[in-house]
């Protein structure tokens, strides 16, 4: 590290040459994740990914297996983001549900446009983030081919920078999230009686009466929802601003190194 330090990016030697013979094929196969310097190095992140099933690790199964034996190869998360994702598909075929027929554009029909909108932005998030996890080559051959291609001499130069780019995500996504559940509670339960009519629209078209249990249980439900709906958004741009990054260094490096090499 201290050598890391000292040196300029384009000045790191990779020993891409040696490890990596026959290109890309078998890699999904080969590796294991657990092994990954970006899966080793950023952990917080995959773990805020796993809490919300946007994660998993993939078992390799044949492509000939039956559908049945691949399902008993699941392991916990990928049935727990299974779950996530069927609550996120299931409250935005709810929040379909809240539109009547004979009614106007109004601010009430603003609002239940708007929880369309944020309810079917997450679940495909999640499905999309499911698909790629479980796919053979998803986001698992994804990060080996990265491991192998990149980081062949267990060494990421940029390493602070991103580091400190996936604080900042991470930092903002849990903010954001916390000031939507905080602004629909006030909705909620706020002193102003119109403005609590108003955010009770999205609970419909369950008919809840004031003052019920019933009523301040799904309202709970409702915020946990709200809370994992921002987290899947904020968290599915945290990983793509962590992949752009990668990238982006990568080719700064290609580009520094080949400026070298033609002068």
């Amino acid at each position: 590290k201290r050598l890391v330090k000292g040196l300029s990016i384009s000045t790191i030697s990779r020993l891409h040459q040696s490890n990596w013979k026959g290109g890309m094929k078998g890699v999904e196969d080969q590796v294991k994740l657990k092994d990954v310097l970006l899966y080793q190095r950023f952990q917080v992140l995959f773990i805020c990914l796993k809490g919300m099933g946007l994660f998993f690790p993939r078992k390799f199964i044949p492509s000939n297996a039956r559908w049945l034996d691949k399902i008993r190869q699941w392991t916990v998360l990928q049935v727990y983001s299974t779950f996530m994702c069927s609550i996120l598909f299931l409250n935005f075929i709810r929040s379909l549900m809240t539109f009547e027929s004979n009614e106007g554009f109004d601010t009430y029909t603003f609002f239940k446009i708007l929880a369309c909108i944020f309810s079917y932005e997450s679940a495909s998030r999640a499905f999309l983030s499911y698909w790629a996890c479980q796919a053979p080559k998803g986001y698992q051959s994804f990060f080996g081919s990265v491991d192998t291609i990149c980081y062949s001499d267990k060494i990421i130069p940029y390493e602070d920078t991103l580091r400190v780019r996936v604080k900042f995500m991470l930092i903002t996504s849990i903010v954001v999230s916390l000031t939507n559940v905080g602004t629909m509670a006030y909705g909620f339960f706020g002193p102003d009686e119109d403005l609590n009519k108003l955010y009770c629209v999205y609970l419909r078209p369950f008919p809840l009466q004031e003052g019920t249990a019933g009523l301040y249980a799904f309202q709970a439900f409702y915020l946990a929802i709200t809370f994992i709906n921002a987290m899947v958004a904020m968290l599915t741009l945290s990983f793509y601003v962590v992949v752009c990054s990668v990238l982006h260094q990568e080719f700064q490096y290609l580009c520094r190194t080949f400026s070298m090499k033609i002068r």
